[in-house]
């Protein structure tokens, strides 16, 4: 079948801006990733990346809030606070709808 399409809509490779663009993309991505474990590693515990949380549509207020297990100790619970303020600031959209992430720890 590829050798029967006309010579003009043939895929033969990417062209060099569509490779760029793409290359971009996936530097911006890594940067970010970088960055995010940056800034999570000033905060965070294995113990905090692996505890249960509450998953909460809010949508009188347009809230996705997910509410994080209190931990075992004070520190881990700063550590927690700290994370949660830095992604409440985003103000990030829950994909593919108008809910914003509210992140929050249970009392």
């Amino acid at each position: 079948k590829l050798l029967e399409m006309l010579e003009n809509v043939k895929y033969n490779k990417l062209n060099i801006e569509s490779k760029r663009l793409q290359n971009i993309i996936k530097m911006i991505c890594f940067r970010a990733e970088t960055s995010f474990a940056k800034l999570l590693s000033e905060h965070y515990n294995k113990s905090i990346i692996n505890s249960h949380a509450d998953i909460i549509p809010d949508y009188n207020n347009n809230n996705l809030v997910v509410r994080l297990y209190s931990q075992a100790t004070p520190r881990m619970n700063d550590a927690i606070q700290k994370v949660c303020k830095l992604l409440n600031d985003t103000k990030i959209k829950y994909p593919g709808t108008q809910l914003a992430m509210v992140y929050e720890i249970a009392t």
